[in-house]
């Protein structure tokens, strides 16, 4: 690998522990979106999951919505995480 493979989108040079955190935190990603996808598969497979969050309204599904958000907001470093 070169010097010019180690850059970032604004051209700065990324260490080997930064690429190497950075692919760590991108595999748990997507291992957290495996296990979602699952998940949600289950449920709405086996407790008409999608029937109810279709018929909860708006309302309801706003409320879920933010706060969602709001728990996301508190994840210690999420803006740094966000890239």
């Amino acid at each position: 690998m070169t010097q010019m493979d180690n850059l970032n989108a604004a051209g700065f040079a990324l260490s080997e522990g930064v690429i190497s955190c950075a692919t760590s935190s991108h595999d748990q990603l997507c291992s957290l979106q495996q296990d979602l996808v699952k998940f949600i598969g289950d449920k709405c497979a086996t407790d008409d999951f999608e029937e109810k969050w279709r018929s909860a309204g708006d309302k309801v599904r706003a409320k879920h919505y933010f706060e969602a958000m709001s728990r996301a907001c508190e994840i210690p470093d999420m803006e740094d995480q966000r890239g």
